[in-house]
């Protein structure tokens, strides 16, 4: 589309490839203050005037919207990305607005969580209030498990150093059971649409996704009721553009709201649906970001002969990895598209899990989910990890 490019971001996550795509890449520290970030990008501003903003990481979404504000520039309200951020203000909206009844309170002390469960009952779920990437989420079954686990989550307080903006603060909530899913939407002035209904897999212990398979296996009926409750938290919100990823638990009482994203689906969750559907969400996010309307291009959920699955290898222990084999094997499984290597050799693994230490993953599409699911975990059981022990003192 003939647009210039300039990158701001935090000095460790630049590659080399942000250095041969972009005009210009600007790192900044992971502790640089909001004014740093909007001095910045003033001054870039001055010398070579921005067109428009892109905020298409979490990390960095509150430094766009003040950057929006003070530029003068499209983007969410800097209210709006709070409120998507600190999972307890989106709770508070979502309740406000009758949207979804689960109630949530930020917590300090063993005394708190026991006072929310004397209100609201036991299981329970100990997260962080701003945390990402499944860091960090805890399940409280009983009184008798309170301490364990609010020591439990001081052991994640030191990963908040890998996030900008995040403090960590408790949040507890009820437990939501039933089958997780995810909605991912797209949203252009103020109108939005469903793309993908995405079926989700966890581990019991951890909670950290360890597979995805689009379509999920929905009736009508059941899909109709999520799509219309993700309009009105989408509404209720007030998010006008770009896409959304909102997490769904299927409850007896039918779906609730675990939280919402206004990103993309992590995962490889768009390359699924540009598999499944050819749409490639990515492309149409840059152009409605660069002025162009995409309503036109966004489809409605349709039907498909097509489906698409991710499989993790996940919770491997800690260590140096020295080897990483099977991978040729796990490429010849049948219906497999592509195997990808997340930790290679030299890597550090530590105790401290979550979805950025998983170890490698498999897609596979299929005529069928259970075909594509079976044919994805089978390419990532024949990888094998050959780990270590740490030996560097701390």
């Amino acid at each position: 589309m003939g647009a210039r490019l300039t990158l701001m971001i935090n000095i460790p996550y630049i590659t080399q490839e942000d250095i041969h795509m972009y005009e210009r890449v600007i790192g900044l520290p992971i502790a640089a203050t909001d004014e740093e970030w909007i001095e910045v990008a003033a001054l870039i501003n001055r010398i070579d005037p921005f067109i428009a903003l892109g905020g298409f990481s979490e990390g960095v979404q509150r430094q766009t919207a003040l950057i929006a504000r003070v530029l003068d520039l499209p983007f969410h309200r800097l209210e709006i990305v709070d409120m998507v951020a600190r999972k307890e203000l989106m709770r508070q909206r979502l309740v406000d607005a009758e949207v979804d009844p689960t109630p949530a309170h930020i917590v300090q002390t063993n005394e708190e969580i026991k006072a929310f469960a004397a209100e609201y009952g036991y299981p329970l779920i100990l997260k962080p209030n701003d945390g990402r990437g499944s860091t960090g989420i805890l399940r409280i079954s009983s009184a008798d498990t309170v301490a364990v686990a609010l020591t439990r989550f001081q052991e994640f307080t030191p990963q908040s150093a890998l996030f900008s903006n995040a403090h960590f603060d408790m949040l507890v909530e009820p437990y939501l059971q039933g089958d997780e899913l995810s909605v991912e939407a797209f949203s252009e002035n103020g109108k939005h649409k469903v793309i993908a209904i995405t079926q989700k897999f966890k581990e019991a212990d951890t909670f950290i996704e360890i597979g995805h398979c689009i379509p999920a296996s929905l009736t009508p009926q059941v899909a109709s009721k999520i799509e219309h409750l993700v309009f009105q938290a989408l509404t209720a919100l007030e998010i006008a553009s770009g896409p959304s990823h909102t997490e769904i638990i299927l409850t007896d009482a039918g779906p609730r709201i675990v939280e919402t994203h206004i990103r993309l689906g992590g995962d490889c969750i768009p390359e699924l649906i540009q598999l499944v559907y050819g749409i490639d969400l990515l492309d149409l996010w840059a152009r409605q970001v660069l002025g162009e309307s995409v309503w036109h291009a966004l489809p409605e959920v349709v039907s498909t002969h097509t489906c698409a699955a991710i499989w993790y290898v996940s919770l491997l222990p800690p260590g140096v990895v020295k080897n990483v084999s099977g991978v040729e094997e796990a490429r010849d499984v049948s219906c497999i598209h592509d195997v990808h290597i997340l930790k290679n050799e030299g890597d550090v693994l530590g105790n401290v899990k979550n979805s950025f230490t998983r170890g490698a993953y498999a897609i596979a599409t299929a005529s069928s989910p259970d075909k594509a699911l079976s044919s994805a975990r089978m390419a990532t059981e024949c990888l094998t990890f050959e780990i270590a022990e740490n030996e560097e003192k701390e």
